[in-house]
């Protein structure tokens, strides 16, 4: 006699989903309270498990440089730093399940990076531990111990799979360009769509709302988050062109910023004006830090593309001192944002402006 009972798949579906659903619709009456944004985001983990099995290793590339708030956890750190412990747990668990794979170990990058793990958790616990008030510690400061360690794991997390050669340019600019998200929070309070500040932090546009909020610094607007966010495109032409291929005008060249047909790619002239114009916009986050960084990592690039022994050179040095002759008259009648950005130079700039970057 078969005593076996064959249970339709349909009733263990429904058998699991109406007392979820209901589970879910009792917590979502209390939206605001943490332990229901804890089991939502559970809940949603647990269904979105095979698209980050398949792509969790790309979402981390393309998070790494975005600046977004995971605002439904304590504390409400970068997504980043969610995706890095995600991703690594993926990917020990696919090593699980293939025993192909294989993590990239580099010993001279793998041994520092551990021994400054180590350093880290040494000196927290010296300095008192690692306190975090958003857990219901009495102390602040944790939240830097804990981005330099997830950063170490997420360079393991990155380092263990390889990156698809046919994919390598698209992971480059996704990798650069998600860096536009720095922008976001100045473009938000200037719009005044405040609610995006619980996914993208307010700290870039701290200045911006200080120079509205202060009537002796209202002209010395600095647009920190726009500053950020023009590394994103530099960044990008340059590794996807080069600095040959950036001020290469004998093909390519089209009115059309754009072209798809064979692959995506920036026409010239956009490529130097893309690098032009974040150099300039760049400015008026009022950081000496960020045109230094853009003009060193140019020069390095310069240099190993060995383009010092062309003609290149001569033209971009008389590029320099043409500009250098037209801003010098001018440089004093520049936003204050932008004269302190350019400060470091030998150039005329407002007296408070000269006071505010020494001090």
């Amino acid at each position: 006699m078969n005593n076996n009972v064959v249970i339709p798949k349909s009733v263990i579906i429904y058998g699991v989903c109406v007392p979820l659903a209901m589970l879910m619709g009792y917590l979502l009456t209390t939206p605001l309270d943490m332990i229901t944004l804890l089991s939502v985001m559970l809940v949603l983990g647990l269904l979105l498990v095979p698209i980050f099995l398949k792509w969790h290793h790309a979402m981390l590339i393309v998070s790494w440089n975005a600046v977004v708030n995971a605002f439904f956890l304590p504390g409400q750190p970068r997504v980043w730093m969610v995706l890095a412990c995600a991703s690594l747990g993926f990917s020990i668990l696919q090593r699980i399940m293939n025993k192909k794979m294989r993590l990239l170990n580099v010993r001279a990058v793998t041994l520092p990076l551990i021994a400054l793990a180590i350093v880290i958790l040494v000196t927290a616990q010296l300095r008192g531990g690692i306190g975090l008030t958003s857990m219901g510690g009495g102390s602040f400061g944790g939240r830097k111990y804990f981005e330099a360690l997830l950063a170490i794991l997420g360079f393991f997390a990155l380092s263990w799979q390889k990156v698809p050669p046919h994919r390598a340019a698209l992971y480059v600019g996704l990798f650069f360009l998600a860096g536009l998200t720095h922008a976001i929070s100045n473009l938000a309070y200037a719009s005044g769509v405040y609610w995006l500040f619980w996914i993208f932090p307010v700290d870039y546009a701290v200045a911006q709302i200080q120079a509205d909020y202060s009537v002796q610094d209202r002209a010395f607007l600095r647009l920190s988050g726009v500053a950020f966010a023009c590394m994103a495109p530099f960044c990008f032409v340059l590794a996807r062109y080069g600095v040959r291929g950036s001020l290469d005008f004998t093909r390519n060249f089209s009115f059309s910023p754009f072209r798809f047909r064979g692959g995506f790619e920036i026409n010239q002239p956009w490529r130097l004006m893309a690098l032009i114009g974040a150099v300039a916009v760049s400015t008026y986050g009022g950081f000496r830090s960020v045109p230094v960084l853009m003009g060193l990592i140019f020069i390095v690039q310069f240099f190993l593309e060995r383009l010092y022994k062309t003609k290149l050179l001569f033209m971009l040095l008389g590029l320099g001192f043409l500009t250098a002759g037209a801003l010098l008259p001018f440089s004093d009648r520049l936003p204050l944002g932008v004269q302190r950005a350019i400060s470091f130079l030998p150039v005329k700039v407002n007296p408070s402006v000269s006071y505010d970057a020494w001090a």
